[in-house]
């Protein structure tokens, strides 16, 4: 596998969504339809033109040079769907189509009785050859069941939704269908805050731009109607283009750094893997100084499998996802090396020279002095500098980026081969202060990925979802492996490390007051001075000083490391894998385990990652040196 020189840029890439009415809700006479296909096609192009214009955007030079992805996301049903499908097509649009059933099953919509235009078959058919035969075909064929229509066709509106940068509504303002439908959907995009335009199905000349429920109104007739816009819906397209692509105002120079790293053939910041290993294992393992190609190294926990385990899942994953994961965790990696190695060192560093001040009056040898003195000046310009650099380097804020990315692609490798989904970090108010994880260049490249990458074309059968949930089960894991394995490992780690330090700082100022009292007694029994001989006196004097300066750095490394809190949230996170490795136990064992029960599991766990990485990111931010 030829891996890249620096992180992976995404592809550009735009995506929209349609749900609408069937014909039997759309105009009947020729020219109402025709001011139809006609908005929609404007919409469409109006957005080629915005994505094409990025060119001239500064966040052009963010992404990769290939070709740019126009994607819309249709179901393919009668009516308004086909009318937005022939127009994509026709401007050199890819085609996604999330099927509410097998595509066999799905056909029997468009067969008399149940048919409500002419030829509906073939034209269904004519469509998905179309696309397949240009190479612009993704077909997402759900599990749907007749028995519940309803949840079959809100399951393909959530896979829509999922995919879509802009959702295109088409909707005469009447009562909902019910679950599933048209407005079911719409208001789901809204409390997901995806973009979405309101076309009249009955006037279609009439849009509107809505981003809340609020925004939606009854005319004088009591029919829903949309409300005139100011803009034109070429500025409005356009807008809603930019807003996806753009960076957030603040971060735009970010992500130049990020995109501009490359791999060190070494990492001389061993010191902290070497302090971890041996408080927190009891061993001192030899330093990995050569640093392994990020695409090239082995990690099964990524994937789910090793190559004799490799599936369709995750070997869609992989390629699609693994080379943005691999460099956001292997430069992650490399800065907390860097920055706990400096924190390490500061404060080990700064026991060191308080050791060495004293050195030469404990020896009585004045001439040392000057050596000790000069040996503990470079030691606190050592610290100075090792400061600085971490500071100018920026190798704190480096490791929190270069981590929120990697574990926000961590989960969306869950969320894809379903169809996609939307845990939005969420920021609870006690943690506003550390900002809004979805305003950072980290979420706007996840962001970025995900468009690009689009789902997989897949046919979601018992074999599908079984291979899945093989595949999550390997993600989840057991207390030795996965997620579960990992936070178990975690927990038992920090809690050492914590005990270990704790223990260590007690002892040394345990021993402190020990030297302390013995020259207590010497200077105030009589005939102390003759029990305990000055020689003695000097070096119970330079324990009095070295011992509680290096309790206090271990304490300070305790502290920084943030230790008993990771142990605690480890402890907690694997406790919730425990459960969630019950729960896809329990799916695999079941004859009736389909994609709604998959995919609701699979968002759960989803989640919890992407909370827990955000309470992450609040608690270490504060730990910067």
């Amino acid at each position: 596998m030829t891996g890249h020189t620096a992180p992976p840029k995404a592809q550009l890439a735009f995506r929209i969504g349609v749900v609408g009415h069937r014909p039997n809700r759309l105009p009947k006479d020729p020219v109402r339809l025709g001011l139809l296909r006609t908005t929609l096609k404007q919409i469409l192009d109006h957005a080629k033109g915005a994505v094409a214009s990025t060119a001239d955007m500064a966040e052009s030079a963010l992404y990769s040079s290939l070709p740019i992805i126009l994607r819309a996301v249709s179901p393919l049903a009668e009516g308004s769907d086909r009318i937005f499908a022939e127009e994509a097509l026709a401007l050199g649009f890819n085609l996604c189509s999330p099927l509410p059933f097998p595509q066999r099953e799905f056909e029997k919509d468009f067969m008399p009785p149940a048919a409500l235009e002419p030829d509906s078959l073939s034209h269904f058919r004519a469509l998905v050859a179309q696309a397949r035969e240009s190479g612009r075909l993704t077909l997402f064929e759900l599990d749907g069941s007749r028995e519940h229509p309803a949840d079959s066709y809100a399951a393909a509106g959530r896979v829509v939704l999922n995919q879509s940068d802009l959702l295109v509504t088409v909707w005469d303002g009447g009562a909902p269908a019910g679950a599933g439908g048209t407005v079911h959907t719409l208001y789901e995009a809204l409390r997901y805050h995806v973009p979405v335009i309101w076309i009249d199905a009955l006037e279609p000349q009439n849009w509107q731009m809505v981003s809340a429920p609020a925004e939606i109104t009854k005319g004088e007739d009591g029919r829903f109607r949309p409300v005139p816009h100011q803009k034109s819906l070429k500025e409005v397209v356009t807008n809603i283009v930019q807003a996806e692509l753009r960076l957030p105002a603040e971060e735009k120079s970010a992500p130049l750094d990020y995109f501009t790293r490359h791999k060190p053939p070494v990492n001389l910041a061993f010191a902290w893997r070497l302090f971890r290993d041996l408080v927190g294992a009891g061993k001192l393992s030899r330093p990995a100084l050569l640093v392994v190609d990020f695409e090239n190294r082995d990690d099964d926990s990524w994937s789910g499998a090793g190559p004799s385990q490799a599936s369709s899942v995750s070997k869609w994953v992989h390629d699609n996802l693994w080379p943005h994961y691999a460099w956001a965790d292997g430069l992650a990696d490399l800065y907390a090396d860097a920055n706990r190695s400096s924190f390490l060192l500061s404060y080990l560093l700064s026991a060191a020279a308080v050791f060495v001040a004293l050195l030469s009056t404990a020896m009585n040898r004045a001439d040392l002095e000057t050596a000790c003195a000069l040996l503990e000046l470079a030691i606190l310009i050592g610290i100075l500098a090792l400061l600085r650099l971490a500071r100018q380097l920026r190798w704190h804020e480096r490791w929190m980026e270069c981590r929120l990315l990697a574990e926000l692609i961590r989960q969306l490798r869950i969320l894809i081969p379903l169809g996609g989904a939307r845990p939005l970090p969420r920021m609870p108010a006690h943690l506003a202060v550390y900002g809004d994880p979805t305003q950072t260049w980290m979420y706007w490249h996840l962001r970025a990925v995900a468009r690009a990458c689009g789902i997989p074309s897949a046919e979601i059968m018992p074999d599908y979802v079984r291979d899945y949930l093989n595949f999550l089960a390997r993600i989840v894991g057991d207390p030795t492996i996965g997620q579960w394995g990992f936070h178990v490992q975690s927990a038992h780690r920090a809690q050492l490390i914590f005990s270990r330090l704790r223990a260590m700082t007690v002892w040394l100022f345990s021993l402190t007051v020990l030297c302390v009292g013995v020259r207590f007694l010497r200077h105030v029994i009589p005939g102390g001075a003759d029990l305990i001989p000055s020689i003695w006196d000097r070096w119970l004097l330079f324990a009095s000083a070295a011992l509680p300066a290096l309790g206090a750095a271990l304490e300070g490394i305790n502290n920084q490391g943030e230790f008993t809190r990771t142990a605690h949230r480890s402890r907690a996170m694997a406790g919730a894998f425990e459960a969630y490795a019950a729960q896809t136990k329990c799916l695999r064992e079941s004859q009736e385990a389909g994609l709604a029960s998959a995919t609701a599991l699979s968002s759960k766990i989803a989640q919890t990652m992407v909370d827990e990485v955000t309470d992450w990111r609040a608690v270490f931010s504060d730990r910067a040196q």
